[in-house]
C-alpha cells in the first residue's frame, strides 16, 4: 500500500535545490512521472476499496 509520507524542511530544502539543475525538459519529465505515480496510486487505493467491499 502506497502512504503519504511528510517531507521534512530538510527534505523539501534537497528536493529545491534538485529541482533547480534541471532544465525545462527535465522538468516536463519530472512532472510526467509525478502524475503517473499519483494515477497509479489512485488505481491501487481504488483497487483496495473495491476489494473491502
Amino acid at each position: 500500500m502506497v502512504q503519504d509520507k511528510e517531507l521534512g524542511s530538510d527534505n523539501l530544502e534537497k528536493l529545491r535545490r534538485a529541482l533547480a539543475g534541471l532544465d525545462i525538459c527535465q522538468l516536463a519529465l519530472v512532472l510526467e512521472f509525478t502524475e503517473y505515480l499519483v494515477r497509479t496510486q489512485a488505481r491501487i487505493e481504488a483497487i483496495e476499496k473495491a476489494k473491502r467491499n
